[in-house]
């Protein structure tokens, strides 16, 4: 079986699912960037590495476009982007065909840019089903469904997906050890300090723990326009000795704070189309505490292994015990390790193309809370 998955560029958040799917020796691979990785990821910690891969193709590169059109034309199954050209031209034929996308509205509030967005998918996902019927859609985000039904798309083709990441090798005693009686809790803000992140409101969550009386500090890993605001209101609440400022680093750079660290914060608004950090935290037992218009927030965090949270104020009401942390971190590891990582999205993929394949629609035998089964 031929497997094509169209992108712009391959990095730690593709690559995991993609090494998954190149071992089956029964299947032919191939991830097609269009782009190599522009220099504004360069400068924030994101590794080119993933561009050697062996089932990696150039399609930006003279000498290996001919050989990507190859590929998608032979191709039984077509990952991709809506809005790749390739990908479109890939769905008037008569491949099965999986739409990958995060949530299409990033504002609530009426505007022509939202206007003008649903008038676009909305025609694409008629044109794309009018000359194919086995259209189906990996929902990166837990309001992907809404935005697309909103457009026209069938909800029995929608399947919950997301971004996946390597596991982490740490075990259950070194995670409860990061919760002991006495000892600092680490909270910890990966992201770029863009406004829309709300990097501010870690602030916020750092007085609320500290109120309740937990010994903690807060790290930014990151950068941006908002660094200086953070700074100044570090300095304004008299912070200073519990924040500190790192900037961008590598992921292997970053994995390494999220190891001795107790929580991960994710504070981004709608416009946060999954928020992979979640990933990387929960991996290595960190609790996550994530805004509701994260869109990692429906399918991957619950009461069980995190904390969901509307409004900032949600947590001041909120009471926490370090026994409940330590269930929430051993909870969230056990989440990757077993629900929500690259082996089992590949697994059930699969599983679900091979359900098109005989019956021609998805199965619904893949457990709820795991990648691939039905939204």
């Amino acid at each position: 079986m031929n497997i094509v998955f169209i992108s712009n560029f391959i990095n730690h958040h593709q690559a995991p699912f993609s090494d998954e799917m190149a071992k089956y020796p029964n299947i032919n691979y191939k991830f097609i960037c269009h782009e190599t990785m522009p220099e504004e990821f360069k400068k924030k910690g994101y590794s080119t590495e993933f561009e050697n891969r062996g089932y990696v193709l150039k399609a930006y590169l003279p000498n290996e476009k001919s050989k990507c059109l190859i590929e998608e034309d032979n191709a039984d199954v077509v990952i991709g982007q809506i809005v790749h050209k390739d990908f479109l031209n890939c769905s008037d034929k008569k491949h099965i065909i999986f739409i990958f996308s995060e949530r299409i509205f990033k504002s609530s509030k009426f505007s022509f840019k939202n206007l003008g967005r649903f008038i676009k998918y909305f025609f694409l996902l008629k044109k794309m089903q009018k000359h194919n019927n086995k259209v189906y859609l990996l929902a990166a985000s837990c309001y992907a469904k809404h935005d697309f039904k909103l457009c026209g798309f069938p909800q029995a083709n929608i399947l919950k997906w997301g971004y996946f990441i390597y596991p982490s090798d740490i075990e259950k005693k070194e995670i409860l050890s990061k919760f002991s009686t006495n000892k600092r809790l680490h909270i910890v803000w990966v992201s770029r300090m863009e406004k829309w992140k709300r990097p501010s409101d870690a602030l916020k969550i750092l007085i609320i723990f500290k109120k309740k009386g937990f010994n903690c500090d807060l790290v930014y890993i990151g950068d941006g326009k908002e660094n200086h605001k953070c700074k100044k209101l570090v300095t304004k609440l008299k912070l200073n000795d519990s924040v500190s400022f790192l900037g961008f680093q590598s992921n292997e750079q970053v994995r390494n704070t999220l190891r001795t660290s107790s929580f991960l914060l994710s504070t981004s608004n709608r416009y946060e189309g999954w928020g992979a950090t979640v990933n990387e935290g929960m991996t290595f037992g960190c609790v996550p505490i994530v805004a509701k218009t994260v869109g990692a927030s429906g399918f991957l965090v619950t009461k069980e292994n995190g904390i969901i949270y509307s409004k900032i104020s949600d947590l001041e009401s909120m009471s926490f015990t370090l026994d409940e942390f330590r269930r929430m971190a051993i909870n969230s590891k056990n989440t990757i390790d077993e629900k929500w990582n690259a082996k089992i999205a590949t697994e059930n993929l699969l599983s679900q193309i091979s359900h098109i394949k005989k019956y021609g629609n998805l199965s619904k035998e893949i457990p709820l809370d795991e990648p691939g089964s039905i939204n």
